[in-house]
């Protein structure tokens, strides 16, 4: 039997309820990442490094890590660094759908790390 997803629809006048925080520097991305007080947090990332090409991404409770996944796309000759990047979107993704399901669906806050 097909599985049934309900559309969600938000008026044009809806804003979300988000908050952007660029930090200009690494002590104050540091101090930051300190303060934040969500359920969970997410960081990825993806490279170029000695010749290889990939992207990883990490969820945590506080300082806990709870779930991490890598992949390595192969050659920078084949790949850029880019397209880590966006292997390190879908693996946080993944990551977080996964514990979303272990916790039944409950709903979360979290903040989300990511340096592009």
């Amino acid at each position: 039997m097909p599985k049934t997803i309900l559309l969600v629809h938000h008026s044009t006048k809806w804003t979300p309820n988000v908050e952007i925080s660029i930090a200009s520097k690494s002590e104050e991305e540091y101090y930051e990442d300190q303060l934040i007080d969500e359920d969970i947090k997410v960081y990825l990332d993806g490279s170029a490094v000695d010749g290889g090409v990939g992207g990883g991404a990490v969820l945590m409770d506080r300082e806990e890590v709870l779930r991490e996944r890598r992949f390595y796309l192969g050659s920078d000759k084949d790949h850029t660094a880019y397209e880590g990047e966006v292997v390190g979107m879908i693996l946080v993704v993944q990551l977080i759908k996964e514990e979303l399901k272990e916790r039944g669906g409950q709903q979360l806050t979290m903040a989300l790390g990511v340096d592009n």
